[in-house]
This record gives C-alpha cells, sequence and structure tokens, in this order.
C-alpha cells in the first residue's frame, strides 16, 4: 500500500471517529479560530520541534476547557480530534 493510500485511510479514519464521538455524546459546540490555531501550530512547530501534533492538540484542548463548564473527557477527545484533522487538511493545502 502506497504512502498517499494509508494517508488517505488515516483521514477517512479520522473522520469516522469525529461522528462516532458525536453519536456517542460529545458536543461539537467549539469556537475554534482557526486561524489561530494554525499560526499557533506553526510557532510551536518552530520552538519546540519536538512536541508531536497528537500532543499539541491536546494541550490546545486542555486550555480550552479549563475554565468552561462543559469540560469532560468526550469534549476534550472530540475538540483535540477536530484540530487535528483541520491541521492535517490545511498542511496537505499548503503543501499542494
Amino acid at each position: 500500500m502506497t504512502n498517499k493510500a494509508l494517508r488517505y485511510l488515516k483521514n477517512l479514519r479520522d473522520q469516522i471517529n469525529l461522528f462516532i464521538d458525536h453519536v456517542n455524546g460529545a458536543e461539537n459546540t467549539f469556537n475554534i479560530d482557526f486561524d489561530n490555531v494554525m499560526k499557533t501550530y506553526t510557532q510551536i512547530s518552530i520552538t519546540k520541534p519536538y512536541m508531536d501534533l497528537d500532543e499539541f492538540c491536546e494541550n490546545e484542548a486542555f486550555g480550552y476547557f479549563i475554565s468552561r463548564n462543559d469540560d469532560t473527557k468526550e469534549n476534550r477527545e472530540l475538540f483535540a480530534k477536530i484540530l487535528k484533522l483541520y491541521i492535517v487538511t490545511e498542511s496537505k493545502k499548503r503543501v499542494i
């Protein structure tokens, strides 16, 4: 299987997981400033190259929910998955 096919399958898996999380009760009413997310991720990837995408997304989710009333594990996981999917998709667009 080629790298392109594997990336496609991983992307498809992530989208299916988002759908499953939503069906299982996680809320998807986040106000996400995606421009700021990409700017922050770009800065972090330069200043802290050891931080991987999953860790970045989990940290952002923690920061988003730290002072909110709807802080649940499901919401944090869904938020992190949405960020990751967005960053991966945007990164592909910028490379092409």
